[in-house]
Parts: C-alpha cells; sequence; structure tokens
C-alpha cells in the first residue's frame, strides 16, 4: 500500500486564486462528505452488510479534519483504469486506487492524499 500526503498552507491572497480556479470546476464539492462509502475510506468506521459487520482503519497516520466549512476532490482512479469495473461499489473492490483533496476554508489548509492498494 501506498499513501503520499500533501499539506500546504495558503496565504489570503493564494486561497481566493485558488478558490477562483476550482469555481469552475464541479468536482469540488462543500463539506462535510456525503456518500459513506467514501467517509469509510477517510475517515474509518463500521459497515453492516449482508449480515456481515466490516471495519475500516481510517488513512493511517493522517488525521484528515472533519471540517464542516470546506470543500474536497475525490477521483476514484480504479474505475478510471478498469471500466467495466466502476459501477461496483468502491469498498468492494480489490484496491482502491484514489486522489482525495480537502480545503478547510477556515484555516487555509489545502490536504491533498493519494492512495494506491
Amino acid at each position: 500500500m501506498a499513501i503520499y500526503m500533501q499539506l500546504y498552507n495558503l496565504i489570503k491572497m493564494k486561497k481566493l486564486i485558488f478558490l477562483k480556479n476550482i469555481e469552475k470546476n464541479k468536482k469540488w464539492k462543500k463539506t462535510p462528505l456525503q456518500k459513506k462509502d467514501l467517509k469509510l475510506i477517510i475517515y474509518g468506521g463500521e459497515l453492516k452488510k449482508d449480515g456481515n459487520y466490516y471495519v475500516y482503519e481510517p488513512l493511517p497516520d493522517y488525521n484528515i479534519p472533519k471540517t464542516k466549512n470546506g470543500i474536497y476532490y475525490f477521483k476514484d482512479r480504479f474505475a478510471e483504469n478498469y471500466p467495466k469495473e466502476a459501477d461496483t461499489n468502491i469498498n468492494d473492490r480489490a484496491a482502491y486506487n484514489i486522489t482525495f483533496a480537502l480545503f478547510d476554508l477556515d484555516t487555509n489548509k489545502l490536504y491533498i492524499y493519494k492512495l494506491d492498494t
């Protein structure tokens, strides 16, 4: 498993430029995370499915904030590489290959994660 993380602390001017650039990009969503499957990958948790309990650990060594005032980006690279499996639930696949970014509007911190399992 490979996990890459970058943290950027944007000053006010950079924040405004960044927000203006992503305004046009519909792939950025407002926090909190809405999809349960994505929450399980990022923050961990439990899932009851088909009478079984599954426990998901959060991304190791990275305390990803659960910000309420932020925006996030999610890219499922596994689905792009294997289009026939794109409709398969992300937690039922053999691997996670994702890119996740979170921008906390209160702290001006941009977190970028790349996970390949």
